[in-house]
């Protein structure tokens, strides 16, 4: 009787434990396949991007020829051209071209380019374009590249105007850097060009962004800049569009993706991520207010100082529009502190959580 229940349980085990051997190998199959899976859309990304690498070659060199039209010789996706369109269209050296005409052939995609300038007026107009994007690469100083990257965003919104006239010119290094006038992808090319020179890793990023004037989103281009080794979005155009005369603006430089999305939007899948340590203007320099006491102090320290144009920022996690009523009644209670009368204009960047400040003497 016992030996029948040994060999009963034995069974019972055998059958426990073959059917744990059963789930083993169907758990190693699927995780196989799921490498497998893995390491396919790997293999497969890599020649996209091998592919697309390759095709990018054979178009700049044909448009460097002045070429009327220019084969990749193999097939591409919608999409896949799309990216190629998109590379070469931010490319600040490719200012003489404004459009790219795609078809499909029996052997691959032929690409014929809408060209503005003939070979002669390219020339001349590519060395006017870099001679002043060295001079600008000169005066960025010997800094850190924090240091130049700040410099050289200064020196584009002081020196260039922000004109939509039209003109196509306006969107390319054309417009930036050889006639002073340029919109958004203009500013972008110019940031991207004179960034290479310095050697500091610099991107054009094509996404959307909001029109505060018109209330309302359309086509926007901006930066994104390698400093310290992360990445951080610069937007010269929403800084340059403020009278640099008045006052000078930096509510775009250095932020991180869930600063620059307030009010700009893009692709995450294009762009590398940037996120971690705050290095905004801002911060940086001791303009980031994280309570009253702060902002008081700094507010103050720079009146004594005779400091007539400064802005400040609001941590992250404070809302804007309660930042700007505290804001509003500390400036009303400083003026004993100050030890004179004065007249406090402020302008509020709400989206971002900047605030500007002028001020001006009213006397006794």
């Amino acid at each position: 009787m016992q030996t029948a229940t040994v060999q009963k349980e034995l069974m019972k085990i055998k059958k426990k434990t073959g059917q744990m051997v059963n789930q083993a190998k169907n758990f190693l199959r699927e995780e196989t396949t799921a490498v497998k899976e893995n390491l396919y859309m790997l293999v497969s990304k890599a020649r996209a991007e091998d592919l697309l690498d390759s095709a990018y070659g054979t178009l700049l060199d044909g448009l460097r020829d002045h070429s009327e039209r220019t084969s990749i010789p193999f097939p591409m996706k919608k999409e896949q051209i799309m990216k190629l369109v998109m590379r070469a269209s931010s490319n600040p050296e490719l200012f003489f071209v404004n459009r790219y005409n795609c078809m499909h052939s029996i052997t691959g995609v032929v690409i014929v380019p809408s060209y503005l300038y003939s070979k002669d007026e390219i020339e001349t107009l590519r060395a006017e374009i870099h001679r002043n994007a060295d001079i600008i690469a000169r005066n960025a100083g010997t800094g850190s590249d924090y240091d130049k990257a700040l410099m050289v965003h200064n020196m584009l919104c002081a020196n260039v105007q922000y004109t939509d006239d039209g003109e196509w010119c306006r969107h390319t290094t054309v417009g930036s850097l050889a006639e002073k006038k340029a919109v958004c992808d203009g500013y972008a090319k110019a940031y991207k060009l004179i960034m290479d020179k310095l050697g500091i890793p610099c991107l054009v990023v094509l996404g959307t962004g909001e029109n505060a004037s018109k209330g309302e989103e359309g086509a926007h281009a901006w930066n994104m800049v390698q400093l310290s080794g992360q990445w951080r979005h610069v937007d010269v155009t929403y800084d340059a569009r403020k009278d640099w005369r008045e006052g000078k603006w930096f509510d775009y430089f250095a932020l991180t993706d869930s600063q620059i999305r307030r009010d700009h939007e893009f692709d995450d899948d294009v762009y590398p991520l940037s996120e971690g340590v705050d290095i905004n203007y801002h911060a940086r320099y001791g303009f980031l207010m994280k309570d009253k006491a702060a902002f008081r102090s700094c507010f103050i320290s720079q009146i004594k100082q005779g400091n007539t144009s400064f802005s400040v920022r609001l941590p992250d996690n404070i809302p804007p529009e309660i930042g700007e009523e505290k804001i509003s009644d500390i400036i009303n209670g400083t003026e004993m502190d100050v030890g004179r009368n004065i007249q406090v204009t402020v302008t509020s960047n709400i989206k971002q959580g900047v605030f500007h400040f002028k001020v001006v003497d009213v006397g006794t």
